[in-house]
């Protein structure tokens, strides 16, 4: 899908769950049509170990470590909290009401995010902390923004979500539509790389 403006940017959208992690042309294909790129992967390596989360992450900032990152903004979206009936809000069939994250052993605090951030320093890349980062620092910078959401979608869940007021079920993965917290996601953004 894509929404083109008349006078600025266009603004694309690929729905992609998970990457093609043998073949990168989809890839190239979004990289050849936007100079900014928002992404995240991870809710839906589900129920698998974290070597394999670890094993795609490592393909795919080794395949993007090939593009001139001072040309082609890349921006990691940490990944959204979930909020489902079970331990750290995974997915799990049959706990689908929306509840209070309790983190534990299995599932601890952003451990999507805590593999990207460490696959990324390994092979020697710059994350660029986007609540941390002024304008000046983050031009020309040629690394990896870092798109923090994570607590806010953890905290403000009953906002984020759509809670049936009965079952108290809801979905608790995709919170594309979310006003409040895109809104605050683009500010963030354009406070710094616009």
């Amino acid at each position: 899908m894509c929404v083109a403006a008349t006078d600025g940017p266009s603004i694309f959208h690929f729905a992609q769950y998970r990457f093609n992690n043998t073949s990168f042309r989809d890839m190239e294909e979004i990289l050849s049509r936007a100079d900014v790129v928002v992404m995240n992967f991870g809710i839906h390596w589900m129920d698998s170990p974290a070597n394999e989360y670890r094993r795609d992450m490592t393909k795919l900032f080794t395949f993007l470590r090939t593009y001139d990152l001072t040309s082609k903004q890349i921006v990691w979206r940490e990944s959204f909290a979930q909020h489902f009936d079970s331990e750290g809000g995974e997915y799990k069939q049959g706990q689908e009401r929306c509840v209070g994250i309790k983190y534990g052993d299995k599932y601890p605090h952003m451990w999507r995010d805590m593999i990207v951030r460490e696959t990324i320093e390994e092979l020697g890349m710059q994350i660029i902390f986007l609540n941390e980062t002024t304008r000046s620092t983050a031009e020309n910078s040629g690394g990896i923004f870092w798109l923090p959401v994570h607590d806010e979608s953890r905290h403000n869940w009953v906002d984020l979500h759509k809670v049936h007021p009965t079952t108290g079920n809801c979905e608790a993965t995709h919170v594309c539509q979310a006003p409040g917290l895109w809104g605050n996601m683009f500010g963030t953004l354009t406070n710094v790389m616009l």
